[in-house]
């Protein structure tokens, strides 16, 4: 399979083919649950990391025949899943639940968000009341911003005001990672050689104020692979990101990278264990405890659907 910018994809043969530049710490093996904890962030920043293999299970209420979800989000209280679903083109839909813990509903599109064309990854802040997303609604895939007032209310129509430096670099801009506070913003893009995608990261000063000019995230800038995908906790100390070849027919993965402080660099990327399937496994995000993974995966018969998996506390 050829797996596109943006969350969208094409078909081919499935290789199996570990990512170059990131192989070198290879998969993380853990060495049991351990102590019992209230959350999983230790796990992830300090090690080790186990993921219960029996615990990786598709959303089969969410997943629909010849149908893509991708890019999930979850909110804090676990009950509202934002995702892209590409029925023949990508649009942002919205499945709830009403524990954090039980099935979701079936979902729909996000009002307000949609534009008819490619519209994909949205990130919300932790109150929902703000979103980054991608949209090629103006022609090239590009980053966007749209608000609301209220959770529940449909968002205002999504525009580029503050982005122009943003959408500047590179041909495509995509997979938006916004801070809580609005003012970091974390995207790949086809910036780098031979079109090579890259997480970046750009900076403001206010909520209303212009993103400036992007740079490569420190410490992701080395790999030969291509890297997208991007989300950020505990500060911006840990990064959760997809990363895939650019050689033809190869095949992407779940990883993530730690750091001590947010200036600092980022250190030795190592795949998230025991979920990547030798499909195209993209989109990882986690619970607001750490203990939850989400992701899309092509394992079920080559459509990406969206699975999760529990952290070993």
């Amino acid at each position: 399979m050829v797996v596109s910018a943006c969350g969208f994809h094409g078909s081919g043969e499935t290789v199996r083919d570990a990512a170059p530049g990131l192989d070198a710490a290879g998969d993380t093996a853990g060495d049991g649950p351990g102590s019992q904890v209230a959350d999983c962030w230790s796990r992830w920043l300090d090690g080790p990391l186990a993921i219960d293999a029996s615990s990786v299970q598709e959303l089969t209420e969410l997943a629909l025949p010849n149908v893509d979800d991708r890019n999930p989000w979850i909110s804090d209280n676990g009950r509202h899943l934002y995702f892209s679903r590409n029925q023949g083109q990508s649009d942002v839909y919205l499945a709830t639940r009403g524990s954090s813990t039980g099935a979701f509903s079936s979902a729909n599109p996000v009002a307000g968000m949609n534009s008819g064309q490619a519209d994909s990854r949205a990130w919300l802040t932790p109150d929902e009341l703000t979103a980054a997303l991608a949209s090629d609604r103006n022609g090239s895939l590009q980053i966007y911003l749209a608000g609301r007032s209220a959770e529940g209310d449909p968002f205002g129509t999504p525009d580029r005001g503050h982005l122009t430096a943003v959408n500047s670099v590179g041909n495509l801009r995509f997979d938006p990672y916004l801070s809580p506070d609005g003012l970091r913003l974390y995207f790949a893009a086809d910036s780098g050689p031979s079109n090579k995608l890259q997480i970046r990261i750009a900076t403001r000063m206010g909520a209303t104020a212009d993103f400036g000019t992007s740079a490569v995230v420190p410490g992701t800038g080395g790999s030969s692979s291509n890297m997208a995908d991007p989300a950020l906790y505990q500060n911006e100390r840990l990064l959760l990101f997809s990363a895939f070849p650019s050689a033809m027919g190869a095949t992407g993965d779940l990883w993530y990278a730690t750091r001590a402080d947010i200036a600092d660099s980022f250190g030795t990327p190592v795949r998230i264990p025991s979920v990547n399937s030798g499909s195209n496994d993209f989109d990882p995000v986690l619970s607001a405890d750490g203990c939850e993974l989400y992701f899309a995966s092509t394992r079920d018969g080559g459509r990406f659907h969206l699975f999760h998996a529990q952290v070993m506390k």
